[in-house]
């Protein structure tokens, strides 16, 4: 008797699906980190929340609108998205 939750479950082997032998998505990162250390490893989400609120916070002493505005990875991420897409460069917008 088969266990139970596994009848009739297909997983691809395809490379391009980016599912594992073992069955689980595989996580594909970036060769080139966006934000490195000086070692170039890539930094920790929040060595780069700190360094964003650091400058964001510099920022707000001379720009009135974003004293009131919270900016966090996100907001950069969604930003760069959207410039990307109103310039026409949907492949990089689909990468991000």
């Amino acid at each position: 008797m088969p266990r139970q939750g596994t009848r009739g479950t297909r997983r691809s082997l395809d490379p391009s699906h980016g599912i594992g032998p073992e069955g689980r998505a595989e996580r594909k990162r970036p060769v080139d980190p966006l934000f490195s250390t000086r070692k170039g490893r890539r930094l920790s989400r929040d060595a780069v929340e700190q360094r964003l609120a650091k400058h964001d916070a510099t920022a707000a002493l001379t720009c009135e609108k974003l004293q009131t505005k919270k900016i966090t990875p996100h907001t950069l991420r969604h930003t760069t998205a959207m410039t990307l897409l109103h310039a026409g460069d949907v492949c990089k917008v689909s990468a991000l």
